[in-house]
């Protein structure tokens, strides 16, 4: 089966259709779309088999033949920021004009649902809050565009992506990702104004393996077990169906004597899942969201998920480190920066899975970590106000992508100094370390006998002093160790410390 899994996504990577006939751009390409500057640009899409295809913009022309299956490319020379300008395509037959098109910074906005949710979320979703009607109604940017992707899942890559770009007006604005628009608000204003582009690309309730080829699943030796497991799961399906379907013929006549006769009501059987349909499957919304992004130029990628995966942190490190490192290779931009975003404090959400999202960053290189574990809902796995984290992954992405010099990430635990019941703790990006409304919290320790108390913290420069009451030789420390911690110390950039726990050598 592990193989069969493999196959159906090579099949999945040569059977690119046409989605009808003429000159057909990508709809990443149209009006009032925003271009990466300073990199070579890719424009595709469609047309006749053997048509010849222009792009004119900016002075450039370049041209491209369709291939056998109506594809073409072509390549833009690396662009100044500014705009609007136009764009022209054309075909043997067709022109098309695009106006209003910006180059900027683009960013690819992905993962679920807290992605996903909306500056103004409906009100048959949410009552409305007076902060959500605010925040939209300062919402006007119009540097600032959202290119929110749709269609379905797929079992093979979409030769298109599905969408089209939306300036950023009060009006607009409400249905843009809030996350999103929160991080290019905050970027473009930094940036001296310059356009903005977010591709949001989120599915509520997807789990990470449905934004992954099935290729990198099978390749990322971490998940060995894991893909065996669902092997199974698909080799026991047809077997499953069979059964169902025998019970089904039985209920319904016993259903029918029932009726009739009177007796106890049969209990009517439980249809299984089908693996091979289900649009949570592995790989479904990578085919249908993803790879049609590829190769659009973008300057990195935010990564908000793990609600659906909390349960399960043992592979999550795997899984990340592989979907970052294919999404790299498949898009073909390098390592493009990509920061993630860590699950807000929650009560069925563990410190463990916001550890193990900072373990699989820092398995490859130019990623970052968002700290949110202060700023969620206890009770809302989807924290109302989403502002706190877009303006802490714009920070990160000016250190990360930009390479600005200023205090955009939050206090790590770099070492532990041991002297006595002493302990030193020493943090990177530690600037103005200091505790907000009363003594530092959130700080515990123990012997070798691993039962925690609290720790008293004293703040000196960049570095804790913990110590605890009846714990002579400290083995163990944590920080932020619980489901919905209690902290309260920051660095001058109002970012708090990332939680750890940390063995004492």
């Amino acid at each position: 089966m592990k193989e069969l899994l493999v196959m159906s996504s090579v099949v999945a990577a040569s059977c690119l259709r046409l989605m009808g006939s003429g000159l057909q751009p990508d709809p990443l390409f149209s009006d009032h779309t925003v271009l990466q500057h300073g990199v070579v640009c890719p424009i595709w899409g469609l047309a006749e088999a053997g048509e010849t295809v222009t792009v004119d913009f900016l002075g450039q022309r370049q041209q491209a033949q369709a291939d056998a299956h109506g594809q073409w490319r072509v390549k833009l020379e690396p662009l100044e920021p500014g705009g609007p300008y136009e764009m022209v395509i054309s075909g043997a037959n067709e022109r098309l004009t695009f106006e209003d098109v910006l180059v900027g910074e683009v960013w690819l906005c992905s993962g679920q649902s807290n992605m996903a949710r909306t500056l103004v979320p409906p009100p048959q979703v949410l009552p409305r809050r007076d902060y959500w009607e605010a925040s939209a109604a300062e919402a006007d940017y119009p540097q600032i565009r959202e290119f929110k992707v749709r269609g379905r899942t797929a079992d093979e890559p979409h030769a298109l992506s599905t969408g089209e770009w939306e300036v950023c007006t009060p009006e607009n604005a409400r249905g843009f990702s809030a996350v999103g628009y929160f991080f290019a608000r905050d970027l473009s204003k930094a940036r001296g104004d310059v356009p903005v582009g977010i591709i949001t690309a989120a599915v509520g309730a997807t789990g990470i393996a449905n934004w992954m080829s099935l290729d990198a699943l099978n390749a990322e030796p971490g998940l060995e077990p894991t893909m065996a497991y669902f092997a199974k799961v698909h080799a026991r399906y047809p077997a499953a169906l069979e059964k169902y379907e025998a019970d089904m013929v039985e209920y319904e006549a016993r259903l029918k004597a029932y009726e009739v006769n009177g007796g106890e009501k049969p209990k009517k059987p439980h249809e299984p899942r089908n693996p091979f349909t289900d649009p949570y499957r592995m790989g479904a919304n990578y085919n249908g969201k993803i790879a049609p992004l590829m190769p659009y130029a973008i300057k990195g990628a935010l990564w908000y998920q793990g609600e659906q995966d909390r349960n399960h942190p043992r592979n999550y490190p795997y899984y990340l480190r592989s979907l970052i490192g294919s999404w790299r290779e498949a898009w073909g931009r390098g390592d493009f920066p990509f920061i993630v975003i860590q699950l807000p404090d929650h009560e069925k959400t563990e410190a463990i899975f916001r550890v193990v999202q900072q373990e699989g960053a820092e398995y490859v290189p130019n990623t970052a970590i968002v700290v949110t574990m202060d700023v969620g809902d206890p009770q809302d796995i989807h924290p109302p106000n989403k502002e706190p984290v877009g303006v802490r992954s714009a920070l990160a992405a000016r250190v990360l992508a930009y390479g600005e010099p200023i205090l955009g990430y939050s206090p790590q635990l770099e070492s532990v100094e041991v002297e006595g019941a002493e302990l030193t703790l020493y943090f990177a990006d530690a600037d103005g370390l200091m505790a907000v409304d009363g003594p530092a919290k959130g700080f515990e320790l123990s012997g070798v006998d691993k039962k925690f108390v609290p720790a008293s913290a004293r703040i000196n420069e960049d570095r804790v002093i913990l110590s605890a009451e009846g714990i002579e030789a400290p083995k163990y420390v944590r920080y932020a160790w619980s489901n919905v911690p209690v902290v309260n110390v920051y660095n001058a950039a109002k970012l708090p410390i990332a939680p750890f726990s940390q063995t004492i050598k």
